[in-house]
Order: C-alpha cells, then structure tokens, then sequence
C-alpha cells in the first residue's frame, strides 16, 4: 500500500498547502530521510506526520483513502506492528510478519506474498492511528484469511523466514521471483489471490 503524506497539522485550511508540501518531501528518498531526521527530535520525544493512503493490501486494516498518523521515534518494532517504510523510492505501509536479525519481512494484510526483506533501518515510524472518516482510531488487527490462504501464505513465509536466517539476499530473490512469477502467470495469481 503505497502513501501519499504530508507534515504538519490537521486543520482544514493548512491542508491544502501541506498537500503540496508533502507532495515535494515524499517524492525522494533523500528528502524523506531529511524530513524525518527532522522529526526526530533529539531528547527522545516523538514526532508524527499525517499520511493520505493509496492502494488496497492493507484493506481490512486500513481502508483505501484513510488518512494516518505515522509516529516516528527509535523504538524497536514487533510483529503485529503496522509500519511505513521505505521499498526504493517509496513508501510502503504494511504489517510486520517476521523479525529476523536486523532484518524485517512485511505484508500487506490483503497480500500472501511477503514483501521483499528489509533493514530495520529502513522502517519510517510505526501507524499507530488511522480516521478513515468517522474519526481517529487504531488500525484494526489483522483478520483471519480463509484455511487455504493461510497455509500457502504460512509455507511462503516460512520459506522466506529460513532463506532470511541463511542469507537476506537469497530472500529477497526468492519473494522477487516468487513476486514475478505472480505478476507473469495467472496460474500463480488464481494460486495466490483466487
């Protein structure tokens, strides 16, 4: 699920200006970096941006258009965490799956794929509220896909989880193949997604 952010408050008539605003900080990597190292304040205290999301892989969760709030700070992130972060030149909000040295593998709660393995270093800040129109609120847990899904998404994982122990680019290459071979065939994709 990708974002679309921007900095500041919530009041109605900023937003307009900070939609620009954010448009330009968001748009690369070094600018994101700078705008968050920004938002770290030294003593410790945390800092939150306000988010516009696009995209469905967190639906249940999140739904498509909801704004959120993403709190950065230096707090080590569990599984279960909702977290936006960065996959090349964009920003990317998915749920963490598997903690693997200072390594992290992520998905969206819509997807079965996992997501390619990234630094935890690469983590922006967790999601910790979401107002997807009726008011801030926490993103909901994760709902139960059906049996099949589960297990062919609980085998890709754990595959990727082992591949990540022995070696983080041996698993970046198999869910990037994996990730391929769904966009490819649609064999793959009635497999994974029905």
């Amino acid at each position: 699920m990708q974002v679309t952010c921007q900095l500041g408050s919530t009041l109605d008539q900023e937003v307009e200006r900070l939609d620009g605003l954010g448009a330009f900080i968001w748009q690369e990597r070094e600018r994101i970096r700078a705008a968050v190292g920004r938002q770290n304040p030294p003593d410790g205290e945390n800092s939150t941006v306000e988010c516009r999301i696009r995209g469905a892989s967190m639906e249940a969760a999140i739904p498509r258009g909801s704004r959120i709030r993403i709190t950065f700070s230096r707090q080590q992130h569990r599984v279960g965490d909702v977290v936006a972060f960065m996959i090349g030149e964009r920003i990317v909000v998915h749920r963490i799956v598997r903690c693997a040295r200072r390594y992290l593998l992520t998905r969206g709660d819509a997807m079965l794929l996992p997501d390619p393995p990234i630094e935890s270093a690469a983590v922006l800040g967790a999601v910790d509220t979401i107002d997807s129109g009726s008011g801030w609120r926490q993103p909901a847990a994760q709902s139960l896909p059906p049996r099949r899904d589960r297990l062919l998404a609980f085998v890709v994982l754990m595959t990727g989880s082992l591949l990540l122990k022995l070696n983080a680019d041996l698993a970046r290459r198999f869910i990037e193949w994996l990730d391929a071979c769904d966009q490819r065939h649609a064999w793959t994709r009635k497999l994974l997604y029905r």
